[in-house]
């Protein structure tokens, strides 16, 4: 199902490609394809436009579906496909072809619309009655065979069927009122430096809040499995990779640099110098984590606010075990990440990854991998999907999919049967015996994965409400009138001893602004404190929500609520 429409959406970019050769004459294209919604094209325009544009674009491209030209693949040496392109005046799919890997460069041809495909694959009699067009937007790209360029960019979407659209643009809705990054803003949790492309965020202390405590709950729960924390400056020379065959899986993922002739690498996920910490050791199980910023490359219109960025911060464990041991040590890694994911309330998928790679690491090795992961899985009740088209190269994993408010699938837990730091460190010479690396097994896992996306992706879930035991500031609390700052603190005072995240509003606007102010940054619950409430040692609580709801509690049975509803952060320390 899922690479049906892959392979629909991205013909459907190609034909928005012709549709724009035929409402724009003088269009320069770009590129066009599948996204994480949809589709998409980007062009260059002689003329300005706006997405008033949409409508015509979509009745054109409506009008071509209903009575589609005759479409095909072509193959064309790269240097006869762009000629091809510059007679055809599309100089930048020229330049595009002429940068191909490929000796062989492959086009699709609908009716006489022609562009590069990459895919491999065409629709089997694709009928498109399931679209829409979702934007029309001005972007700045950079592609490697051109540069950085400043594009307009149409976007759309479409399905198999309509009933699935009109789910899906439901959600649509939803998503354009509230994306993280908008809650984010108004919440006074993080913000996008401006003039970046959405990779350079700064955590106030609202959303570093959040991001501690996130990082504290995967450490709590891997330090009563009996993990203990590990350090690593960060910087790797490329001299410790011995050889090209160990460097090859993740050069190109890495940010790379040089200073004094030494050339260092910064840390990706792909990779963690645990397991020397590991193989210096003879008993087993060894258990270690570890917190740390990692990098990755990522195109700049690849990236999608906190839920794809070049860098992110994670918390990973690193297990090393004999045969005897790995079962149980990985159920004991799946049932936190499967308590993990039911407290925050994602909604998610568990996926198993089976398949290896050409130049995968152990492969003799695999099969007893797949039977532990198979064994884990059932014992743990878990259902799970297996995904055969996504090889890996360090080993089998079972990885746990978070989806966002459009039903988008993201990374998010992790169980991975690593041969490749074993491997690595015996070839290093990290230690004299190969049997190490044959005899016993490393397993990398992580309970939440990148902590920026897990807090995108709960913003999105719970539209901005966020769980209590999560929320930054839990109580606000409004007193009202100067005479009561002093009785104001007092409840501080009593709210805090009970481990409660407390702050009180003294400034000096009226009291419906101050509701609204903390109703825009979705403060849980609102203590309103008059000389009434004092008297009757009560207080005027507003509940967090949608639809908010006043009630007159007494002070005691407020705590005694709060205890009740931040349980789950209280269990994970125990």
């Amino acid at each position: 199902m899922y690479h049906s429409l892959s392979r629909l959406r991205t013909f459907s970019a190609k034909l928005l490609g012709y549709v724009l050769c035929d409402v724009f004459p003088n269009v320069q294209l770009v590129q066009g394809g599948e996204d994480s919604i949809g589709f998409y094209y980007d062009c260059l325009l002689t003329q300005h436009v706006t997405d008033e544009v949409l409508p015509l674009i979509e009745e054109r491209f409506g009008q071509i579906c209903h009575n589609l030209p005759e479409f095909e693949l072509m193959h064309m040496m790269r240097e006869n496909a762009e000629e091809f392109f510059r007679y055809h005046k599309q100089p930048l799919l020229a330049e595009r072809a002429a940068q191909s890997p490929e000796n062989i460069v492959e086009l699709i041809k609908i009716g006489a619309f022609h562009d590069l495909y990459a895919v491999g694959e065409l629709p089997d009699h694709p009928k498109i009655k399931a679209f829409k067009f979702l934007s029309l937007s001005h972007v700045d790209i950079y592609d490697p065979a051109l540069g950085k360029l400043h594009v307009v960019r149409i976007a759309g979407t479409v399905f198999e069927e309509k009933s699935d659209l009109k789910a899906f643009m439901k959600k649509w809705a939803v998503y354009k009122k509230g994306a993280h990054q908008k809650f984010g803003a108004e919440m006074g949790l993080f913000h996008l430096l401006k003039s970046t492309r959405e990779d350079s965020w700064i955590f106030f202390p609202r959303g570093e809040a959040i991001r501690d405590l996130l990082l504290n709950w995967c450490q709590q729960g891997y330090q009563k499995q009996g993990y203990q924390k590990i350090g690593f400056t960060g910087l790797i020379p490329e001299s410790f990779f011995p050889l090209k065959s160990l460097m090859h899986p993740v050069q190109n993922a890495r940010w790379k640099f040089e200073w004094e002739e030494e050339s260092y690498l910064l840390p990706t996920a792909d990779f963690s110098l645990a397991s020397l910490a590991m193989l210096s050791q003879e008993k087993t199980p060894l258990r270690f984590f570890e917190v740390k910023q990692f990098f990755t490359r990522c195109r700049s219109d690849d990236l999608v606010g906190l839920l794809r960025s070049r860098t992110y911060q994670a918390s990973f464990a690193h297990l090393f075990c004999s045969d005897e041991q790995l079962l149980d040590e990985m159920i004991s890694c799946l049932q936190f990440i499967d308590r993990t994911v039911k407290v925050f309330g994602f909604e998610h998928q568990w996926i198993l990854y089976p398949k290896a790679e050409k130049s995968a690491f152990a492969k003799n090795r695999w099969a007893k991998a797949l039977e532990f992961l198979h064994k884990a899985l059932k014992f743990c009740g878990l259902t799970y999907e297996i995904d055969e088209t996504s090889p890996a190269w360090a080993g089998p994993r079972i990885e746990v999919k978070l989806m966002d408010s459009l039903g988008r699938l993201w990374s998010g837990p992790q169980v991975e049967l690593d041969f490749y730091h074993l491997e690595h460190t015996v070839l290093a010479g990290q230690t004299k015996s190969q049997y190490v690396a044959n005899s016993h097994w490393g397993v990398r896992w992580t309970a939440l994965g990148s902590i920026e996306r897990a807090i995108a992706l709960l913003l999105e879930q719970k539209e901005g409400y966020l769980p209590l035991w999560v929320a930054p500031e839990q109580v606000r609390i409004l007193p009202v009138g100067e005479d009561l700052a002093e009785y104001a603190k007092q409840l501080m005072d009593l709210m805090i001893n009970q481990n409660l995240r407390v702050a009180i509003d003294e400034s000096q606007e009226a009291l419906g602004e101050k509701i609204f102010a903390a109703t825009q940054q979705k403060i849980p619950y609102i203590v309103i404190v008059g000389s009434k409430e004092k008297r009757e040692n009560r207080m005027t609580v507003r509940s967090f929500g949608h639809q908010a709801v006043n009630a007159s509690v007494k002070i005691e049975d407020f705590l005694s609520q709060m205890q009740e509803k931040i349980h789950p952060l209280k269990d994970n320390e125990h």
